[in-house]
C-alpha cells in the first residue's frame, strides 16, 4: 500500500513537472516573434462585460477652502454593440473613502466611448446626498496601458460640484490578453551608426573605373522610374498631370543604343545593371572577368542578406533614423573580412574593390530616399 502511494505521488508530481514545462515552452514559444519558432495564437474576443478598479486622489473645492479625498472604486460596464469596436458602452461603479478625515462614497453612472477613452453621466455623492454632471476620460497614454496589463491614467471632473477634480490609476479586473496584443511602440528605431567610408582619393579611383561607377548610378536611377514611377502628379485631369512623367518613360524606354539594341525596358535595364557592376569589379579587381563576376555576386548576396531583406522586412512600420546606414555599416563588414580572407589581392585592388561596394551600398541608400 505503501509503495503504491509512493509511485502514486511520484507518479503525480512527474505528471505536475511536465505540464509545467510543456506549458512555459507554449508560453515561451508564443513569445517569441515568428522568425524566431514563435506561434501565432488566437487572441479572443474582448469580453462584453468588463470589470474595473483603482484607486484616484482629488480635490474639492467648495468656496470657503479646498478639500482633499482619496477613493477606492470598483465597477462594470457592458458594451452596446460588438465589444471590438467599442463604439459605446454603459458603466455603473461605486466608489468608497475618505474626504477631509471623513468616511465618504458614493456612486456613478456613465456613458462611454471607449474608443475614444471618454465618459459622461453623474456622480452620486452618498454623503451629502447630490447629483452632479460628470465627465470621465481613461487614458492609456501609450501601448499595453500606464504600468501596463491596460492599466489607465483615471481622469475625473464634476464641474458643479465646485470644479472637483481628481486623478488616478485604474486596472482592468479580467479579460485575455489585456494590453499585450500589439507591440509597446507603433515605431522601429533604425540603428544610425556611420560607417567607415573611403575615398575616391584613397582608393585611387578614376578613368574607367569612375566612368563605370557613375553609369552604375544612372542605371540604378532609372530602375527605381521603371519599377515605381512617381504618380502623385497634383492636377484637376490626371492624365495631363501624369503626361510630362509618361512621356519621359515611354521616350526612355524606346530609345536604342549598342548596349540597349532592344530598347531601355525594365528587363534590359536590370541586365546592364548586373553587367555594369560586374564590369565595376573587374576593373577594381584588375584580374579578369571570372574574378570580377566572383566578387560581384558575393556583393549582391551581401547586400541582399544584410541590407535590403532586412529593411523591406519592416515594410509598413512607422521608422525613427529611417536610412539604411546601420545595415551598411554590418554589410561592409562582411563583404570585407570575405574580400580580405578569401581573396589574395594587394593593397590598392582591395580599396577599390571595397570602394565599389561602397557606392553600390550609396547608390542603394539614395534610390531608399528617392522612393521615400
Amino acid at each position: 500500500m505503501t509503495r503504491t502511494r509512493v509511485r502514486s505521488a511520484l507518479l503525480a508530481l512527474a505528471t505536475l513537472m511536465a505540464v509545467q514545462f510543456v506549458a512555459g515552452e507554449a508560453a515561451a514559444q508564443r513569445d517569441l516573434p515568428p522568425q524566431k519558432g514563435g506561434m501565432t495564437y488566437e487572441l479572443g474576443m474582448p469580453p462584453v462585460y468588463k470589470g474595473r478598479s483603482g484607486f484616484e486622489l482629488g480635490v474639492y473645492r467648495p468656496q470657503t477652502a479646498s478639500e482633499l479625498y482619496g477613493f477606492y472604486n470598483l465597477g462594470v460596464s457592458k458594451d452596446l454593440g460588438s465589444p471590438v469596436v467599442g463604439i459605446a458602452a454603459l458603466r455603473l461603479e461605486g466608489y468608497l473613502g475618505v474626504s477631509s478625515q471623513a468616511f465618504d462614497g458614493g456612486g456613478r453612472a456613465l456613458f462611454e466611448i471607449p474608443s475614444f477613452h471618454f465618459g459622461v453621466g453623474v456622480d452620486y455623492n452618498g454623503t451629502d446626498a447630490v447629483f452632479d454632471a460628470l465627465y470621465a476620460l481613461d487614458l492609456p497614454v501609450h501601448r499595453g496601458g500606464l504600468f501596463g496589463r491596460g492599466t489607465t491614467l483615471a481622469i475625473r471632473w464634476l464641474p458643479s460640484r465646485d470644479q472637483t477634480f481628481s486623478v488616478g490609476v485604474n486596472v482592468p479586473l479580467w479579460g485575455r490578453n489585456i494590453g499585450a496584443t500589439r507591440p509597446k511602440k507603433d515605431h522601429v528605431r533604425l540603428d544610425s551608426r556611420d560607417p567607415q567610408r573611403l575615398t575616391a582619393e584613397q582608393s585611387q579611383i578614376e578613368g574607367e573605373l569612375a566612368l563605370t561607377l557613375d553609369e552604375l548610378r544612372e542605371r540604378a536611377g532609372w530602375l527605381t522610374s521603371l519599377t515605381q514611377p512617381f504618380a502623385e502628379h497634383g492636377g484637376a485631369d490626371p492624365q495631363e498631370a501624369m503626361a510630362p512623367a509618361v512621356a519621359e518613360l515611354t521616350t526612355h524606354i524606346d530609345s536604342t543604343d549598342a548596349r540597349f539594341p532592344r530598347g531601355h525596358t525594365l528587363p534590359e535595364e536590370i541586365r546592364v545593371f548586373h553587367e555594369t557592376l560586374d564590369r565595376a569589379f573587374t576593373i577594381a579587381g584588375g584580374r579578369g572577368a571570372d574574378l570580377g563576376a566572383e566578387i560581384s555576386l558575393e556583393a549582391r548576396a551581401v547586400l541582399m542578406d544584410e541590407v535590403l531583406i532586412p529593411y523591406n522586412y519592416l515594410m509598413g512600420q512607422r521608422k525613427k533614423n529611417d536610412s539604411l546606414v546601420g545595415m551598411v555599416a554590418i554589410a561592409q563588414s562582411d563583404f570585407a573580412g570575405w574580400v580580405l580572407t578569401q581573396l589574395e589581392l594587394e593593397r590598392p585592388q582591395e580599396r577599390r574593390v571595397f570602394f565599389v561596394f561602397q557606392t553600390l551600398c550609396d547608390i542603394v541608400e539614395e534610390q531608399r530616399r528617392v522612393l521615400r
